[in-house]
């Protein structure tokens, strides 16, 4: 019997929860995409933020030594780590910029970066070895403004045999062919001992590549070595242009089924979808989608300082 002016409460059937249930799954499932999106974005806008800073740098090193800084400085001889000039194409190879001294050019530009307590305890006379001997060594820096957003990094400090190295995402220009030093073609901006001043950037600087990034993560990587252990700012010697500099032998994004691993390591690339971010010779930096073999001959005129063709933006 009810009680006169009782209320009974209606609750929500088995159905009713159901399709409520429902609604929301599909409205999680409209809004993380976007939500995704969103955060990509975001991270594509660091990315840009982080290369404009190394553009600066590079370009307050220029106006300090009047050129850029080398793509990898590396003594010419036959020393342990040295370019041993049998080893260099038949054009030669440039003599080092810094007599004696090591370094890629993430090293040289340290001082603009607020960088310079670390910089100044780098023995730079001495191969990359001397300060990346344990995971809390110099070398084994973890430097956040080497490092994309959107890059793959499973560690931040990289383990090569007994030594560690700083990881990076970004790799200077050095031409249509950066590495093995064998097949250099010296052509770019940043390649081993480059010395290239704005003068000789007879393209304009607005028109060509000083730096990019390259993805360390591909799926159809076969080799025994990951990917991303092929990288490190400190990592100076003849064969470290895999690990420092990129090329545009191929276009970018491409895969190690398609183009070899060789080719692999210094393919210019990113975790953003339909291309990657480049800073250019006079700072500014441009999303480039060169992803398919038609593109390869603008990227290539891009990456060339002194070809004669010039794209226009």
């Amino acid at each position: 019997m009810n009680t006169r002016g009782e209320t009974r409460i209606r609750a929500f059937t088995l159905v009713e929860l159901l399709v409520v249930i429902a609604i929301i799954g599909i409205l999680v499932a409209l809004l993380l995409p976007a939500v995704q999106s969103a955060r990509e974005a975001a991270r594509r806008i660091q990315c840009v933020n982080k290369q404009k800073q190394l553009g600066l740098a590079c370009i307050l090193y220029h106006d300090t030594k009047k050129a850029f800084p080398p793509g990898l400085s590396v003594p010419i001889g036959n020393g342990s780590g040295e370019i041993s000039q049998s080893s260099c194409p038949s054009i030669g190879c440039p003599e080092p910029p810094t007599p004696e001294l090591w370094g890629s050019w993430l090293t040289w530009i340290q001082p603009y970066l607020e960088l310079n307590s670390l910089h100044t305890q780098l023995d730079l006379t001495k191969r990359e070895y001397a300060y990346c001997v344990g995971p809390d060594s110099l070398g084994a820096t973890f430097i956040e403004a080497y490092v994309c957003p959107s890059d793959f990094v499973e560690e931040k400090v990289m383990r090569y045999n007994n030594y560690y190295f700083g990881v990076n995402s970004y790799f200077g220009n050095g031409g249509t062919r950066a590495w093995p030093v064998s097949n250099a073609t010296f052509n770019g901006v940043l390649f081993y001992n480059s010395k290239i001043s704005a003068k000789k950037i007879t393209d304009g600087t607005s028109n060509t590549l000083l730096a990019g990034e390259r993805y360390s993560f591909d799926e159809t990587w076969r080799d025994s070595t990951p990917l991303a252990n092929y990288r490190g700012w400190a990592w100076t010697n003849y064969n470290s242009g895999q690990d420092v500099l990129c090329d545009s032998a191929w276009p970018i994004n491409g895969t190690s089924a398609r183009i070899g691993a060789t080719s692999r390591k210094t393919n210019f690339g990113s975790g953003h979808s339909g291309g990657a971010n480049f800073v250019l010779c006079d700072g500014s930096v441009q999303f480039l989608s060169f992803e398919s073999s038609g593109d390869l001959v603008t990227l290539q005129r891009m990456s060339m300082r002194d070809d004669g063709e010039i794209i226009p933006n």
